[in-house]
């Protein structure tokens, strides 16, 4: 019995990332905990097929029978997708018009701008703002030809307020938030709206947070990480037609961390 569709027509999505690049001590590595992964997981479910490119093949294999098991359709990618002649190739082999792109580019590692050096500081940005950028050039064409696409970059609220610890991601990330304004203009002319969603800490509901996030959760009026499964349904959101008149948006989704000043909740 093959799968009942939510989409009226085919619908194609890819999802660049779906794993961790940067090693976490509370990220197992068996399981899909990138937010990636789970914007893969959604698509699928929601009738949509669903290209995955990540280099990471154990996650993709294990993504794949998530996603088979659970009735959905994909096509897994094993590549570099830094590499923009890569990325052009994989564009290249799409049957179709595209209608969603998602850049879940995602490897923040602790550093200074003092202590770091010249190439360090050149890979960190080329990973998380150099990389979603190309992945979108990439797959232009493929949008274009859709006529009503959407495109998430899956960002950061480091992005927005800078992380003094994670220099380089809150760097890149605050680029791509401006660079997601500058594509919505852009791109409109074509039906194409793109978005910035602006993630906290995520978590599975059963991943025990270390005690060097307890501050950061003490500053989150919801008072525990994001899910993975709730930011990939604000991602589907933005990248699917309900969203139809929403482009250029900056959307926070952490459980209310930006929501007010840092530092000045009342103590419970």
């Amino acid at each position: 019995m093959s799968k009942r569709t939510k989409h009226s027509d085919p619908f194609n999505a890819v999802i660049v990332s779906a794993s961790w690049e940067i090693e976490t001590s509370w990220v197992g590595e068996d399981r899909n905990d990138h937010v990636g992964a789970a914007c893969a997981l959604k698509f699928a479910a929601e009738g949509a097929h669903v290209t995955i490119v990540d280099a990471n093949s154990r996650a993709l294999s294990t993504l794949a029978d998530e996603i088979g098991d659970a009735g959905g359709t994909c096509t897994t990618i094993e590549a570099d997708y830094h590499d923009i002649k890569e990325l052009r190739r994989i564009a290249a082999g799409i049957d179709g018009p595209l209608h969603a792109l998602v850049n879940c580019h995602s490897s923040p590692a602790v550093c200074l701008v003092e202590s770091t050096d010249e190439a360090d500081i050149a890979n960190g940005i080329a990973r998380d703002l150099l990389s979603p950028i190309y992945a979108t050039k990439a797959f232009l064409p493929s949008l274009k030809q859709s006529g009503t696409a959407g495109i998430v970059h899956v960002g950061s609220i480091d992005g927005i307020l800078g992380n003094p610890q994670l220099v380089l991601y809150s760097i890149a990330k605050g680029g791509l938030r401006s660079a997601t304004h500058i594509m919505a203009d852009e791109f409109a002319p074509y039906g194409i709206r793109v978005n910035f969603v602006a993630r906290g800490m995520a978590a599975f509901p059963d991943t025990k947070v270390p005690d060097v996030y307890a501050p950061l959760i003490a500053e989150t009026p919801l008072g525990r990480p994001a899910y993975p499964s709730e930011i990939a349904e604000l991602v589907y959101f933005l990248a699917s037609p309900a969203a139809s008149y929403i482009t250029g948006a900056i959307i926070p989704i952490d459980g209310g961390r930006t929501a007010i000043t840092q530092g000045t909740r009342h103590p419970k």
